[in-house]
């Protein structure tokens, strides 16, 4: 995994099957990985300010078991 363009990662969130990476950085992005293979499938932005990042819950869909 690339790390958050040499941020501190902050929060991780693990899918019910262990397939799928959620993080959260100090660049202020959250990012999907596939831990299959090991590439960044989405990146999410929009915050402009240093803010808390944790994730409360993350929910999953599609082909989850």
């Amino acid at each position: 995994l690339k790390p958050h363009s040499g941020h501190p990662v902050f929060t991780v969130q693990w899918s019910r099957n262990c397939r799928y990476l959620l993080t959260s950085g100090g660049d202020h992005r959250a990012r999907l990985w596939d831990m299959r293979t090991g590439k960044e499938l989405m990146v999410y932005s929009g915050a402009t300010t240093s803010t808390d990042c944790s994730f409360m819950t993350a929910t999953f869909v599609g082909n989850e078991q």
